[in-house]
């Protein structure tokens, strides 16, 4: 049976490699503090048994039990195998993957091979020893194969449908969880053709502009702007959204009772709210009426963005505004990332050591740290840690960081990782900023994100008088890496010793 990793096991406190029983339980062979040792562990083990990782245990709500037409293919395929047809091209992992398909059972990592290897695969049906079966070399290799991966004996895309369909509603329930899982921003704009006015039963209503398409942002340090059509899909789905005052206090208007109505056309995001019978509102309604106020934030969370090839830029093509806020704002409230406040605080300590006056720029860095000291335990650790990094710093900070300029999303790159046998190092061979990164021979892949690329790496084990490279390929988030400088390569000698300890391992593992 596969092993997988879990984070959900009743007898581990974090991350767990697990193996499945026959009755579809999972047994924990393995506690981990993170979850890179528990794919470790589940990877390691798997080749010394010459099976495929199983992935990652999921409480999905998608049902990803094989339907009968697939148990039976797969059974079919069985048994042609075992009467000695499909040549020796298959892998250890296929035909394990195909007896769990026929009990039923397949892992999310396999429906997401499948609707691919179909499409590549679809073409072998053209061939008389995989369609005919007069023919005398039927059942051909690429019959058994196809029939082993769930699909029929006649070719057709009925098991290359059920995985896509698989495949979309596994990415629409992990777009839906991302959506709550991702942090809240906020922006800022001048209100533009903003109106108070009273409707003719003596309510009185705000509108305007909350957001603006294409138009650039204030470096943050980069330039951001946001693209027409962002907003579409958050609105079909009746996000609850209030309107605040310096999003604090009681609402002012919400989305909920109807009283904030919110719409995109082809200037941005459009707000018109019905303000409420109380002084509150009745200050504010004046203090827009005069110009006194004309700026007001929205909060939201990023779903998909685009960056430039500098990274100087990024353009926001989906953002969800659920459990969001439109507020009208005194003061504008920049967000600050712990990049940039580093960089203004060295700029800061700069300008007082050659006695110059602190750029309001910094300054308004400067506030925001100090004024997230009473926002809660987050923000409290976010401050405590740039102050720390800020009193930390000698002269020499001012100069260009070597370790903080190395890359660690370059091919090419030489980088280091914690593992569960302590630091490991490897070479980057692939870097991917968007889709799914799959591990070659495995059946693990890594999903890139937002500002967080998936990183093929080839491992390199150390060796008498330096490092060489191993046959095995690895896969980590760039932001689980530290950029180191390049490993020295082993003397001729040395380097004519090819067997890996983790070969040797294997080895063991399978006379054990």
């Amino acid at each position: 049976m596969p092993y997988f990793i879990s984070e959900s096991q009743s007898d581990c406190a974090g991350w767990a490699t697990v193996k499945e029983e026959t009755d579809g339980a999972y047994t924990t062979i393995g506690c981990h503090e993170n979850k890179q040792d528990a794919i470790d562990q589940m990877l390691a083990v798997s080749i010394s048994e010459d099976i495929e990782p199983g992935g990652e245990v999921s409480n999905r709500a998608v049902d990803l039990s094989a339907p009968a037409f697939i148990q039976a293919n797969a059974k079919r395929g069985l048994k042609y195998l075992g009467e000695g047809y499909g040549g020796d091209g298959l892998t250890e992992g296929t035909k394990q993957a195909a007896r769990e398909m026929a009990a039923g059972r397949i892992t999310e990592n396999k429906v997401r091979k499948m609707a691919p290897w179909f499409a590549r695969h679809k073409v072998d049906g053209q061939a008389a020893k995989n369609s005919n079966p007069s023919d005398p070399q039927y059942p051909g290799a690429g019959l058994v194969a196809w029939l082993l991966w769930g699909g029929d004996s006649n070719f057709s895309d009925r098991a290359q449908d059920w995985a896509q369909r698989k495949i979309d509603a596994l990415d629409a329930e992990e777009d839906s969880r991302s959506k709550m899982t991702k942090k809240i921003e906020r922006r800022t704009f001048t209100i533009k053709n903003v109106e108070a006015r009273q409707a003719e039963d003596g309510t009185m209503r705000l509108s305007g502009y909350a957001a603006v398409f294409n138009d650039d942002s204030v470096p943050l340090p980069f330039i951001e702007r946001i693209a027409p059509g962002a907003f579409r899909k958050t609105l079909t789905e009746t996000p609850d959204v209030r309107l605040l005052i310096n999003h604090e206090g009681l609402p002012m208007a919400r989305t909920k009772n109807g009283t904030l109505r919110l719409n995109e056309d082809e200037t941005g995001l459009y707000m018109d709210a019905d303000l409420p019978d109380t002084q509150a509102a009745r200050d504010l309604y004046t203090l827009v009426e005069r110009g006194d106020v004309d700026q007001m934030s929205f909060a939201f969370r990023v779903i998909r963005q685009k960056w430039n090839e500098g990274r100087t830029e990024r353009t926001l093509t989906e953002l969800s505004l659920a459990d969001g806020d439109v507020s009208v704002v005194t003061y504008p409230a920049y967000p600050t990332t712990t990049v940039e406040a580093r960089e203004q605080l060295k700029a800061a300590m700069q300008a007082v050591k050659e006695g110059r006056d602190i750029s309001p720029e910094t300054m308004m860095v400067l506030e925001n740290i100090f004024s997230d000291l009473s926002e809660g335990h987050e923000y409290i650790m976010k401050a405590a840690q740039i102050m720390g990094e800020f009193m930390m710093m000698e002269d020499s900070t001012y100069m260009e960081d070597e370790e903080e300029d190395r890359a660690v999303d370059t091919v090419g790159s030489f980088v280091s990782w914690d593992s569960s046998g302590g630091t490991a190092r490897g070479r980057i061979e692939h870097v991917m900023r968007e889709g799914v990164l799959g591990i070659p021979g495995t059946d693990f892949s890594i999903t890139a994100e937002d500002d967080d690329p998936a990183i093929l790496i080839r491992i390199y084990e150390e060796v008498r008088d330096g490092w060489q490279a191993t046959e095995t390929l690895v896969g980590h988030k760039a932001s689980t890496l530290t950029a180191i400088d390049a490993l020295p390569e082993p003397s001729a000698e040395e380097a004519e010793r090819k067997i890996s300890l983790r070969l040797a391992q294997a080895i063991v593992n399978n006379t054990n």
